[in-house]
């Protein structure tokens, strides 16, 4: 009886964990930017400018933004989903 009540689901760990991780991954790569100035002399008539965006580019971004929600949306319901009885 006493086996029976050490845990029911043990793996629930792990999908914890899976989605701090992606949450971490995704924070970490949208975080780093790259950016760039282009300056012209007055005499050239033109403005200068700055532009800046994620490392990855926006497409990359976005891909990274739907894949990482697919995956936390796994996880989630891997974690609370109902779990079947185990056979003793």
């Amino acid at each position: 009886m006493a086996g029976s009540q050490v845990s029911r689901h043990p793996e629930r760990w792990r999908w914890v964990l899976g989605i701090v991780g992606v949450a971490v991954v995704v924070i970490a790569v949208l975080s780093f930017r790259v950016g760039e100035c282009i300056d012209y002399v007055p005499e050239a008539g033109a403005e200068s400018f700055c532009t800046s965006g994620p490392a990855i580019g926006v497409p990359g971004a976005w891909v990274l933004v739907v894949v990482s929600t697919l995956l936390i949306g796994y996880f989630v319901y891997r974690l609370v989903r109902p779990q079947p009885p185990k056979a003793d």
